[in-house]
């Protein structure tokens, strides 16, 4: 009887334990429950778009996370985001939707804009599309206001934001490291470069060529290396204005290559790009 028992018990206890495990096996890809949250990823390679429990949809770009406490949609929707997403925010007064960065935070009542906050990047971003969103600043707890085109680009280590005004910006002894608010990038097509990646366009608009090599190896989950010191140096100022829709890997490397003309390029067994002279 007591053999009996023990193994009863054991079934009921196993049975317990797999109904409390079971949601996160159940949950959708790229979604992880956690004790008190839940983590929407996106590899590299990746881009995904899911819709919030207040309605709010969310698409996430490559190498990037978005965590949504338990308590979201309460009294405030408050998420955390690293990496690059677009919201199209669901308007609610009484609730502002607010969006926290490794250097800046968004508060919204209801707009579409696209934040983009990779924390090895040199630049963190801001754009709105609809609507208008407060950005605070990390470093110095400093406010902007951006409205519709509108949009900051904050150096990693910024400490002050200012309005982007093309005389003011050559005046003698102006600070170097600041968050400037500007209008939002087009292409030649109108088209707003800052949210391409929504469209599955990989856009570049005058990027220096390290910015553009983190952007290839984020959309086609590649590295991209360098033979030599000497050929990172000599591209690092090295600029391209252009966009691809759904284009291979190497159609793009080779427009860069014909861009500039100062480098050739193989791939690896691997699928990574290496740069050589």
């Amino acid at each position: 009887w007591l053999r009996y028992a023990a193994g009863m018990a054991a079934t009921v206890l196993l049975a317990i334990t797999a109904w409390y495990l079971w949601p996160a096996a159940d949950t959708p890809a790229g979604k992880t429950i956690a004790a008190s949250h839940i983590e929407y990823q996106c590899n590299g390679g990746e881009r995904e778009t899911f819709v919030l429990p207040d309605g709010t949809t969310v698409k996430l770009n490559s190498n990037s996370s978005l965590i949504v406490p338990d308590n979201f949609s309460k009294e405030t929707r408050s998420v955390s985001l690293k990496g690059e997403a677009f919201f199209d925010v669901a308007h609610d007064a009484a609730r502002p939707f607010i969006i926290t960065t490794h250097q800046m935070q968004i508060r919204v009542l209801g707009t579409s804009f696209n934040v983009k906050a990779y924390e090895e990047d040199n630049v963190f971003e801001t754009a709105v599309i609809r609507g208008s969103v407060e950005v605070t600043l990390a470093r110095n707890s400093q406010k902007v206001v951006l409205h519709p085109n509108e949009k900051i680009s904050l150096n990693n280590s910024a400490v002050t934001a200012v309005r982007w005004e093309p005389a003011a910006a050559k005046q003698p002894g102006a600070p170097e490291k600041i968050a400037t608010v500007q209008p939002v990038t087009r292409n030649r097509d109108s088209s707003i470069v800052e949210i391409s990646w929504t469209e599955d366009k990989l856009a570049f608009a005058g990027e220096r060529f390290p910015d553009m090599i983190k952007k290839i190896e984020r959309w086609y989950n590649i590295k991209v290396l360098f033979a030599n010191e000497e050929v990172a140096a000599r591209l690092q100022e090295e600029r391209l204005t252009a966009t691809f829709h759904n284009e291979k890997l190497e159609l793009v490397m080779e427009a860069l290559q014909l861009a500039n003309g100062k480098f050739h390029y193989r791939l690896d067994k691997e699928g990574n790009v290496v740069i050589t002279e």
